[in-house]
């Protein structure tokens, strides 16, 4: 017994390994740490490529007077290249045309295109009969219209922290933007679809 006292109190006198002993306590609580900032930082770049993305889009689609179905599947084929370095291989996009139709109370959807590799549904409008447009922050005239581009992509955080998803605000449906804009010249002379 007396062996073991005599142990105990020079193992808690020694000092050579107390700064291993430190940093082996603290490295965790580092790496994770910097893992979370390293997620962060690409999520808030994602987010940011996300936006620009969907203003060239809308502004590439607003230009003409017309738009055919073709010009919008080639800016969705330019979407890739928008998005680098970022794997967008689940983003979809709806492009939906609205019309502000005489006599009727809400605007209502003239055409809708979706493209993508899921199905996703408008969280503003659907196509169909009598579809209206929910809550715009725009009012419009008679006969004016609008293009509303939805944009969704799923996004993965690396390390899945449920703490840096809640701080983040991170959707598990993925990240979506929208962006409702006028045709440049007032409304399209003819719909895509």
């Amino acid at each position: 017994m007396n062996f073991c006292m005599r142990y105990l109190q020079k193992f808690l006198k020694e000092k050579s390994g107390v700064s291993a002993l430190e940093f082996a306590l603290v490295l965790p609580v580092l790496l994770l740490c910097l893992l979370g900032i390293i997620d962060v930082s690409r999520y808030m770049h994602f987010n940011q490529k996300m936006d620009n993305t969907i203003n060239t889009l809308s502004l590439m689609v607003n230009k003409n007077t017309r738009i055919t179905e073709q010009e919008i599947k080639t800016y969705h084929d330019l979407i890739p290249s928008l998005m680098t370095p970022y794997d967008i291989k689940n983003l979809s996009f709806i492009l939906t045309g609205v019309e502000q139709m005489r006599g009727k109370e809400q605007p209502e959807v003239i055409w809708q295109i979706h493209y993508g590799t899921k199905s996703r549904k408008s969280k503003v409008a659907r196509k169909g009969e009598g579809a209206v447009v929910k809550k715009l922050p725009i009012t419009l005239a008679e006969d004016e219209q609008l293009t509303i581009l939805e944009v969704y992509n799923d996004f993965e955080l690396t390390f899945d922290v449920t703490s840096m998803k809640e701080m983040l605000s991170v959707n598990t449906n993925g990240i979506y933007r929208k962006m409702i804009s006028r045709p440049r010249y007032g409304s399209f002379e003819e719909n895509p679809v």
